[in-house]
């Protein structure tokens, strides 16, 4: 019997993968603005779990994809490595060019700040601790070839479905 763990097995026991996608339907009397749902899956090591969130009314897509993301850092603990696959090119470039802090620092009026102010925390929570963050974009809808990020897309349809509604008020979901 093996009193340790190899490094493969290291490495594995800290990698957290995760799926995101955001889901909106839009509303014609609201402006780019309707039903949403947020979708995450994790992979640790050999286990998945799925979550899904909803239902908000008066939302975006990218605001239920900002959220996914902000969910998946809370519900992940700090010290491990994180990569983040998401299909929304402005969440991935966001995050990886660093927009959101440069936007949060000059104070500039901008969409999303309540959310992006979020994940700033949750980011900082984690790198803060050990984590460290790689955000990949991959092609959404891309039938079979990424199908973690199709679980994750039905999966914020279903929130977006859910009978409860909650209102994005732009205050950041406080109650989610």
């Amino acid at each position: 019997m093996r009193s340790s763990l190899d490094d493969r097995e290291r490495v594995a026991l800290n990698l957290v993968t995760i799926h995101t996608d955001g889901s909106a339907v839009n509303n014609k009397t609201v402006h780019n603005s309707g039903h949403g749902g947020a979708g995450v899956v994790f992979h640790h090591g050999e286990r998945e779990v799925t979550r899904h969130f909803g239902s908000f009314r008066n939302t975006t897509s990218a605001r239920m994809e900002i959220f996914a993301i902000i969910k998946a850092l809370e519900l992940t603990r700090p010290g491990v490595l994180i990569k983040l696959f998401t299909d929304n090119q402005y969440c991935s470039n966001t995050i990886n060019h660093d927009w959101y802090n440069k936007w949060i620092t000059t104070q500039a009026d901008k969409a999303n700040m309540d959310l992006w102010r979020r994940f700033k925390k949750i980011y900082q929570t984690h790198t803060c601790n050990g984590s460290r963050i790689e955000v990949t974009w991959i092609k959404g809808h891309a039938k079979g070839k990424y199908i973690h990020n199709e679980t994750a897309d039905r999966l914020a349809t279903k929130g977006r479905l859910k009978v409860r509604e909650i209102v994005d008020n732009r205050d950041g979901f406080k109650n989610c």
